[in-house]
């Protein structure tokens, strides 16, 4: 599995989460602890703009998904 199908499978995963739950991953709930750190690391790299293009046009042309990132720049 190359690395961008492994950032696909975990955007979605979160993706899947954030619409099922309504909320963002815990920190105090270890099953959602991976995602939260996906989520924290893609939020740093796209504030400090190092996120790759089609990666942050992923989660704008995802609706509610770039507010549940809270980026200063979108």
């Amino acid at each position: 599995m190359d690395q961008e199908t492994r950032w696909l499978t975990r955007y979605n995963e979160v993706k899947v989460f954030i619409e099922r739950e309504h909320r963002n991953p815990s920190k105090y709930n270890l099953e959602e602890h991976d995602m939260l750190n996906w989520l924290k690391a893609n939020r740093k790299k796209m504030n400090a703009n190092e996120l790759k293009p089609e990666r942050v046009e992923a989660f704008r042309s995802d609706g509610g998904t770039d507010t549940v990132l809270k980026t200063k720049h979108l």
